[in-house]
């Protein structure tokens, strides 16, 4: 039996739906690719020019700071330091002992006698300006009885400023005498000499000093 002719129509008319339909799956299919491959080379794109930024030289690379922060290609140089790369060490201009720890000083005179009749030294110190030999500062009052396995203060009274950095200065320790019944002065127990301040050592805040038997250790603070 012949198709009729509305059944050709009908057959034309769904071939035609059939190809317009492909065509726009094809051309929605297209769409989406290209959409897709636009978005990943712009991703690339951004991706590429962030890790360009984040890969911008360093102005700190090659800047060597001996006692400072390199900030922007610049040393930020800490307290008495200066020049490009903090290498140059500035004198300061004055000294501030806030505190003299004694740890250990002879426990007999050099011929080994006690330092008094029955008992230990009256500790006093006493710094003195090695130039002039002037007293720039003495404890007001002595650690009676004074043993050796125990660590005495001094300083706590005042602050004691130097103003010469360079200078020399005697770190001496008194038994005190003075005032007793036979009116002795006070005898020397140790004398160390020396200078707080030496170009090249820095600027420790707690700075050891020890000869013989004597040792101590300063408070120190720093001013330009």
């Amino acid at each position: 039996m012949k198709p009729s002719i509305n059944q050709h129509f009908m057959n034309a008319e769904l071939m035609i739906f059939l190809r317009k339909t492909t065509s726009l799956i094809l051309g929605l299919t297209l769409i989406v690719f290209i959409s897709v491959i636009m978005v990943s080379c712009g991703d690339s794109s951004q991706a590429g020019a962030k890790l360009k930024k984040e890969s911008k030289p360093d102005p700190c690379e090659n800047i060597k700071c001996n006692h400072g922060t390199c900030i922007n290609g610049q040393c930020d140089c800490q307290e008495g330091y200066s020049g490009p790369s903090c290498a140059k060490e500035i004198t300061p201009s004055k000294i501030v002992i806030t505190g003299i720890h004694l740890s250990k000083f002879p426990p007999t005179r050099s011929n080994g006698g006690g330092w008094d009749a029955a008992s230990g030294p009256d500790l006093l110190f006493r710094l003195i300006k090695a130039e002039d030999n002037s007293i720039i500062y003495r404890s007001s009052s002595p650690y009676k009885d004074a043993v050796t396995k125990k660590t005495y203060f001094f300083g706590g009274d005042a602050s004691i400023e130097l103003s010469d950095a360079n200078g020399e200065y005697i770190l001496s320790l008194l038994d005190e005498d003075h005032g007793l019944l036979l009116d002795w002065e006070d005898e020397v127990v140790s004398g160390i000499r020396t200078r707080l301040y030496k170009k090249g050592q820095g600027f420790p805040k707690k700075l050891k000093v020890s000869s013989g038997d004597t040792s101590y250790e300063l408070n120190l603070q720093y001013y330009w």
